[in-house]
């Protein structure tokens, strides 16, 4: 999932179903990938995204055109 030196973003979830549900709307437009949520982060429920710092705020207004309210978390690493 492109340059490790690039940053990255994960965004989280209150629920698996949501996680699961993120993976279906994002999938194809942007590159993803399902990880399990880093130990530095406490909120979500185990199962976050990983996507690209750039392509973050895109994929967070993508997500909440989708029917994902203000639960959606981005930790920018």
């Amino acid at each position: 999932m492109g340059d490790r030196k690039d940053g990255y973003a994960v965004i989280t979830f209150i629920s698996t179903h949501w996680a699961i549900k993120a993976q279906t709307v994002l999938e194809g437009r942007f590159d993803i990938a399902v990880i399990p949520t880093p130990r530095e982060i406490s909120a979500g429920c185990g199962i976050s995204v990983r996507i690209a710092e750039a392509s973050a705020d895109e994929a967070c207004v993508c997500l909440r055109e989708n029917g994902f309210a203000d639960d959606v978390f981005k930790c920018v690493k």
